[in-house]
This record gives structure tokens, C-alpha cells and sequence, in this order.
């Protein structure tokens, strides 16, 4: 876990891509720049060396843990999720390490803007190039108390 990345890291964590694609490689090419790595100390992973806090350790997705019901803004109940544990194995931090954070709840939200961003042309590449819909010019997606996924597509 990184807590206090840089901003282009931040932002391609939340991103929707592709498993074969790095998301590092991705925040290096937002940023302009490659991302500087350093290796994690006790997992076989790269890290952004400049992150504020890296939690490193291991979650066994053999053991998973029920947490209790829970319901959402909407009203929706969900009778049963289950949670792993991670069997933390390091924690490593600048010396005066500030501890960022975004707000996330009921859109608009921080993290449904930082969402919004990348979803819009997501969205657009989808209908034009997969869907063959060459007459969208621009997807905008409104963001209601009912989240992103009411869109608006025109020519």
C-alpha cells in the first residue's frame, strides 16, 4: 500500500485500465516523466520512491473474513461481503511523511471527479472505435446523487 504518492500515481490508481497494462508506466506518461522506483524491502514489488508511507505484507486470499451487513445511501442492503487481512511486513516512511488524502462519498466527490476525468474518454474510444460510432464527438458525464454512469453522448 502508498499512501502519499505522487499526484500522477494517485490519479492512475484509480484508473479503470487494462491488467497487462503498468500503471506506473501510465503515471510516467501523464507525467511526462518516468516514475522513480525503488525496490520494497520485504515483497518482490517496485515502489514510487517518492512516496510518503509504503505498508508492505502479504493478504491470503485462501482466508476471508465476513463482515456484517451494511447498507448504502440508497437503501440498498448487502447482506454479507467478505474481507481479506493483510499480514503487514514492513512500513517504510520519509522522515516527516504527510499523510494525503482525498474525500470519497456521495458524488460529486473528489474521487468521482478524479473518475470523471478518465472515464469521459474512455467512454468516447469505446463508442467511436469499438462501437463504431463515428458521429460522437464528446462524452460528458453527469454526476447527479446517483453517480457517473448516466452519460451524454452527441454530435
Amino acid at each position: 500500500m502508498i499512501l502519499g504518492a505522487p499526484p500522477c500515481v494517485a490519479f492512475t490508481s484509480a484508473q479503470k485500465l487494462p491488467e497487462t497494462m503498468d500503471e506506473l508506466h501510465v503515471a510516467g506518461g501523464l507525467a511526462g516523466v518516468p516514475i522513480n522506483v525503488v525496490r520494497a524491502k520485504t515483497v518482490d514489488l517496485l515502489v514510487p520512491a517518492e512516496a510518503e508511507i509504503v505498508i508492505e505484507g502479504y493478504i491470503d486470499t485462501s482466508t476471508w473474513n465476513p463482515r456484517a451487513r451494511s447498507a448504502n445511501r440508497h437503501g440498498h442492503v448487502n447482506l454479507q461481503e467478505f474481507n481479506a487481512f493483510m499480514e503487514v511486513t514492513c512500513i517504510t516512511r520519509r522522515r516527516d511523511a504527510v499523510l494525503t488524502s482525498i474525500i470519497s462519498q456521495v458524488t460529486p466527490s473528489e474521487s468521482s471527479l478524479i473518475k470523471r476525468v478518465a472515464l469521459e474518454p474512455m467512454f468516447l474510444n469505446h463508442l467511436k472505435n469499438v462501437l463504431g460510432i463515428q458521429g460522437v464527438q464528446r462524452v460528458s458525464m453527469h454526476e447527479p446523487l446517483t453517480n457517473l454512469r448516466k452519460l451524454l453522448c452527441w454530435s
